[in-house]
């Protein structure tokens, strides 16, 4: 690093006995870096914090490194790293897409699941489920990519990159695959009786690790993104959709024409409650309808209920956007019940009636934030499966430290 006046200032050495108090602090602040400096925290994890303290900003100093790491990339000080950040981040993506396409389509075409399925807590709890199946398939992701791109990384050092990038693909491709094996590999112990003491740890560790993945996923997915469980399964037509987001009160009128505008906001902000299109490419004036939710024919057939009647309560409903498609969907839906004699109509229009979305959404791009976050990499070049393994691991087990080390704090703050 170099001071103001172009002297050069070697932070990796340990301050002279001449130094004075002030020196050594300019010095101290001089050697942050940026992410750092914003962060308050300085080469021992805050000012004048004792060497004691580190773990407490493992998290903290990490993702401050990525992304110093990051800039100097940009501008051009060393190798760049991003190439295989960016190549982790898409492959995570697209394996917990895929994780949550294959969980929606068993869920459609044979458990006959949707957002209507009751009790409610049967689409959530497969959402729960899919989403931390598809955060460990993102995490694998971001681990042969590790592998594979540490197979390379000396021959871009070298220049010679561009020259043997098709000859090394098949190196690549067996490093990946090493070291997702061997990540997967002691997960498989549980189906032997028959284990070492070494054998039953390392089995214990590894399911250790699955776990903190699977949560890093979910709380990415929920606490980050703001997405619901629920919206992986199919959306019913009678029920409340996967891309609902904001309903406003309703009664079994129709919307006033003040709730209709507000209603036409709303479709063309978060889209149908449905399909989620926000119908951007349509002439009509009118985009959206106001969708009772549950439907008048539905409410009405669930007041004549005996405890509805004893109790005297009434079935609540909000107006959702419903785009003119999913509209006229629903009313072919509701009409064909109603003719047929259903006898509980909020069925109709869920199960394999239901509609099947495969859009993108910002939920998937949990498995790229898992594939970031679960794997490092290394300055030094090939690395061994286990090393990969064990470096991802460790780097896992730091989050938690570090949660660990804030309620410990916020416990003796509040001394619970």
């Amino acid at each position: 690093m170099e001071r103001n006046n172009g002297t050069k200032v070697n932070c990796s050495m340990e301050s002279p006995a001449w130094l004075t108090q002030e020196d050594e602090d300019r010095t101290a602040h001089q050697c942050q870096t940026p992410f750092a400096s914003v962060l308050g925290i300085g080469r021992h994890g805050g000012q004048g914090a004792p060497s004691s303290s580190r773990r407490a900003n493992d998290l903290v100093d990490s993702i401050s490194s990525t992304a110093d790491g990051i800039i100097r990339e940009i501008s051009g000080d060393q190798p760049p790293k991003f190439h295989q950040q960016a190549i982790a981040f898409f492959s995570g993506t697209a394996s917990f897409y895929a994780t949550s396409f294959a969980s929606q389509l068993m869920q459609h075409k044979v458990l006959g699941i949707s957002t209507g399925t009751r009790p409610s807590v049967i689409p959530t709890a497969i959402g729960i489920a899919t989403v931390a199946a598809g955060s460990w398939m993102g995490h694998l992701a971001g681990v042969g990519v590790t592998s594979a791109f540490g197979t390379i990384k000396d021959k871009y050092l070298r220049g010679s990159l561009a020259e043997s990038i098709l000859d090394q693909l098949p190196q690549m491709r067996l490093a990946a695959a090493q070291s997702i094996h061997e990540m997967a590999r002691p997960l498989k112990l549980i189906m032997r009786d028959d284990l070492s003491r070494g054998e039953r740890r390392e089995r214990n560790q590894a399911w250790m690790h699955a776990a903190r993945v699977c949560v890093l996923g979910l709380l990415t997915y929920k606490m980050v993104l703001r997405s619901n469980f629920f919206s992986i399964s199919t959306s019913s037509y009678t029920h409340k959709g996967s891309f609902a987001r904001v309903g406003i009160p309703a009664t079994m009128n129709y919307a006033s024409p003040s709730q209709r505008i507000q209603i036409e906001k709303l479709g063309r902000r978060w889209g149908c409650h449905t399909c989620g299109s926000r119908m951007i490419f349509s002439k009509l004036s009118t985009k959206f309808h106001g969708d009772h939710i549950p439907p008048v024919s539905v409410a009405k057939q669930m007041s004549q209920q005996t405890w509805r009647k004893f109790l005297g309560l009434t079935v609540p409903q909000k107006f959702y956007p419903q785009c003119v498609n999913c509209s006229g969907k629903q009313g072919s839906l509701l009409s064909k019940a109603v003719n047929e004699g259903m006898r509980n109509l909020s069925r109709a229009g869920g199960g394999k009636d239901g509609y099947f979305h495969s859009n993108f959404r910002i939920g998937h791009l949990t498995g790229g934030a898992v594939a970031i976050l679960t794997t490092s990499i290394s300055a030094q070049g090939t690395q061994t499966p286990e090393a990969v393994v064990s470096s991802s691991r460790l780097r896992v087990k730091s989050y938690q430290d570090w949660a660990q080390e804030r309620l410990r704090k916020i416990r003796s703050i509040f001394r619970i």
